[in-house]
């Protein structure tokens, strides 16, 4: 399988009749892009399409304060505190090596 190279055609995906595509496993593995995850598609005035994974959306961060109550004001600090632990729970998870998940060895 040959590398993905900026500019190249080698990787493409045909449209289906709902509009829709299989992004190729080499772009989806080079940019992180995993399923459920958003895509923004930005059209350049040269007519080129650029297409990537959209960041600090908000909706997955519903909740992620609840243990603060609702009718309890949260100050700046634990707002930080709240996303650096979840940026870092979900970066950690993503970066694990499949190897590195815990198995059982059937001993007991």
């Amino acid at each position: 399988m040959s590398p993905v190279r900026q500019g190249s055609d080698v990787n493409t995906a045909k449209v289906t009749g709902k509009g829709r595509i299989t992004i190729p496993k080499q772009v989806r593995n080079l940019k992180a892009i995993e399923t459920g995850d958003r895509l923004a598609f930005e059209l350049g005035e040269d007519g080129r399409v650029r297409v990537s994974r959209v960041r600090n959306e908000p909706r997955p961060l519903r909740g992620s304060l609840s243990k603060y109550g609702k009718s309890e004001p949260v100050d700046d600090e634990q707002v930080r505190t709240a996303l650096r632990r979840r940026a870092e729970a979900k970066y950690a998870a993503r970066r694990r090596p499949a190897s590195c998940s815990p198995r059982s060895t059937g001993a007991t």
